[in-house]
C-alpha cells in the first residue's frame, strides 16, 4: 500500500492515531510510537500539557473513518476488530465527536448484515422449532404472520438498524444529562452506539449469536460512552440501565396498584 502523503513509495509505517500508511520519511517516532506529520503536533502538544501517550494521545479517526487511505475492507475490520477486543484503547483514541456519519455508516453496515444473517437463522430453524412445541400451542396463522415480519425485517434491515441506532442514542444521551455524565454532544453518545454495533457480528453463530452479540455490545457501548465523553464507567453503566429501570417501573407499578386495589 502507498504512503499516504508520497503514492510513490511503499508503506514502511501505520500511523497510531489516525492508521495513516506511511513511507520511512513520513513516520515521526516519539517515545516509540510512531505518527504522521499531521498528528505529531497534537501528541507534542499533549506531552506540553504533561499527559503521555497512553492516557493522552491525540485522538483521531478510526480506521473505517480513514477507509480512504488505507482500503475498505481493512478500515472495516480493524474497525471490528479493534472495537469488540480492545474496547478501551479504540474509544481512547478516536475522535469523540467528529465524523459521525461515518460512524453510523459503519454500524448500519455491520448491523445489518449480522441482523439478515440473524433473520435468516429465524427463517431456517423456525418451522424446526415449532415441532417441539404442543400441538395446542401451534398456530398456522401466527407463524405465518411472524414468517411474513421476517422477511419485511429481512429487506428492510440498514433502516431499522439506522432508526433504532438513532433512537437509542437519544435515549442514552438523556439519561448521560440525567445522572450528569454527558461530556460532550449527543455526536460521541451516537458514535458509541453505532460503533458498538460491531458486536452483533456474533449473530453469524445460530441459536446463542443474537445473545452473545447482544451482551458484548451493552458492554462495547457503556466502554464507548465512558470513554468518548470522559466521564466516570458508573456513571455511563447507570445512563445505560436506567431507561430500562424507568420503564421496568411503569409496566409494574400500575400491575401493582391495581392488585393493591383488588385486595
Amino acid at each position: 500500500m502507498p504512503c499516504k502523503f508520497h503514492t510513490d513509495r511503499p508503506q514502511e509505517y501505520t500511523c497510531e492515531t489516525c492508521q495513516a500508511p506511511l513511507c520511512h520519511d513520513c513516520g515521526v517516532d516519539i517515545l516509540g510510537h510512531v505518527y504522521c506529520l499531521q498528528c505529531k503536533e497534537e501528541v507534542l502538544r499533549s506531552y506540553e500539557r504533561g499527559e503521555t501517550v497512553e492516557t493522552g494521545a491525540a485522538r483521531g479517526p478510526s480506521p473505517f473513518e480513514n477507509r480512504r487511505e488505507i482500503g475498505f475492507l481493512r478500515g472495516l475490520t480493524e474497525t471490528l476488530k479493534e472495537s469488540m477486543f480492545r474496547p478501551q484503547e479504540f474509544f481512547g483514541r478516536i475522535e469523540p465527536e467528529a465524523n459521525l456519519g461515518d460512524a453510523i455508516l459503519y454500524g448500519v453496515i455491520v448491523g445489518s448484515v449480522a441482523g439478515v444473517i440473524g433473520q435468516v437463522w429465524q427463517l431456517a430453524f423456525g418451522d424446526a422449532f415449532q415441532q417441539f412445541l404442543p400441538i395446542e400451542y401451534r398456530d398456522a396463522r401466527s407463524e405465518a404472520i411472524q414468517r411474513m415480519l421476517n422477511i419485511i425485517m429481512l429487506f428492510g434491515m440498514p433502516l431499522i438498524v439506522l432508526v433504532y441506532g438513532f433512537l437509542q442514542s437519544a435515549v442514552y444521551h438523556l439519561a448521560l444529562l440525567v445522572v450528569g455524565g454527558a461530556g460532550r454532544s449527543f455526536s460521541a453518545t451516537a458514535r458509541a452506539v453505532f460503533y458498538g454495533y460491531g458486536a452483533t457480528v456474533w449473530s453469524v453463530i445460530p441459536f446463542c449469536g443474537g445473545l452473545i452479540g447482544g451482551l458484548w455490545a451493552l458492554i462495547i457501548t457503556i466502554i464507548g460512552i465512558s470513554k468518548l465523553h470522559d466521564t466516570a464507567l458508573w456513571k455511563a453503566i447507570v445512563a445505560y440501565f436506567l431507561p430500562i429501570l424507568v420503564c421496568a417501573c411503569g409496566i409494574l407499578l400500575p400491575i401493582i396498584l391495581v392488585i393493591a386495589l383488588r385486595g
